[in-house]
């Protein structure tokens, strides 16, 4: 029997990885204005990253460009972004400016990557995280311990993953990393056959990641990696604005189909961001009644009540269970057990 009895959807926010190393929404948009704030003193760059200012050269280059284009449009961004809610409302804002979207999603790409490497998951000699410490005390631990529940290695490991849907909005690949090489360390199992088992996880990213990891396919970007400027373009066409995503109607549709079917929908450190909550609403109310559960640290009343108005109006549900003390490891605590039920 796996941990979840029922259909189950996890929505993941920014603030779900934060216990990891992971930026926040904001801290993520305030880095990607000091990246593209690109300036130079003759020859020699004076501010802003060098390696997006190299790959905007190469991009350049490619499509018969002049590199300048790319670091006016930088220089935009980083004028711009603090006047917007994220970095996603940002680009889609300014969807039709394709210099602009190539310069956000390059920022975006380099400081998710950089983020990756400087994490508590970076894996170490036999599957063991950088600070297992941290990693085991976040929500991920909880959620690893949850996962084995009912499950014997040798007669149902393929169920471990049964009713469970991940809708994440973060760019990085923490949870699937950290799935990974915690599934090695704890069944036993190579990396071929949990690889393998890794496949029945029904994981969206719906403005896309940064890549694919290496055991998920041939030219995947190793968790932790030092990208080059041509890493860092292919890493950063992976990323998505919230107009090219619902153009992806196969994988919108996956998705708001199992929010219509889950019995229970928990919602970990996600901002409730109008176009967010709209891209994950079911067509129809005609699913299962269920029950929400959701992070809303240190919100205030007013957003606390406004919030369970959105989540209710995402589908019929029986109970909205928010408060403004839990993060996403306190949610574990006080209904963890319940979801095993």
């Amino acid at each position: 029997m796996a941990m979840f009895k029922v259909p189950t959807v996890f929505v993941i926010g920014a603030g779900a990885g934060f216990d990891v190393g992971m930026p926040l929404g904001d801290k993520l948009s305030q880095i990607i204005g000091e990246k593209l704030r690109i300036t130079f003193e003759g020859n020699q760059q004076t501010s802003g990253d060098s390696l997006i200012m190299e790959a905007t050269r190469q991009h350049a280059k490619a499509n018969g460009q002049n590199a300048n284009v790319y670091r006016r449009a930088a220089f935009g961004v980083a004028g711009g972004i603090a006047y917007s809610r994220s970095i996603d409302s940002y680009l889609h804002a300014h969807k039709d400016d394709k210099p602009l979207q190539v310069c956000g999603k390059l920022a975006i790409a380099r400081t998710i990557l950089e983020h990756e490497k400087g994490s508590a998951l970076v894996a170490q000699k036999g599957h063991e995280f950088r600070d297992a410490t941290k990693v085991n005390g976040s929500w991920l631990g909880a959620f690893m311990y949850g996962l084995q529940e009912g499950i014997v290695v040798s007669e149902n490991l393929g169920d471990i993953f049964k009713h469970l849907t991940i809708v994440n909005f973060n760019y990085d690949r923490c949870i699937e990393h950290f799935l990974f090489n915690a599934m090695q360390a704890w069944s036993g199992k190579d990396e071929r056959e949990v690889a393998e088992r890794m496949k029945g996880l029904r994981i969206y990213h719906p403005y896309g990641s940064v890549g694919d990891l290496p055991w998920q396919s041939g030219d995947g970007i190793e968790f932790g990696a030092e990208a080059d400027e041509f890493g860092l373009l292919k890493s950063s066409s992976r990323i998505r604005t919230f107009n090219e995503e619902v153009e992806d109607a196969t994988k919108l549709g996956e998705i708001r189909d199992a929010m219509c079917a889950a019995s229970r929908v928990i919602f970990l450190g996600f901002h409730f961001h109008s176009q967010n909550m709209e891209l994950i609403k079911p067509q129809s109310h005609a699913g299962n009644e269920g029950e929400a559960y959701a992070t809303a640290l240190n919100r205030s009343s007013a957003d606390v009540k406004l919030i369970t108005g959105q989540i209710v109006k995402l589908r019929r549900l029986t109970a909205c269970n928010m408060n403004s003390k839990w993060d996403c490891d306190g949610l574990f605590r006080e209904f963890g057990t319940t979801w095993l039920g």
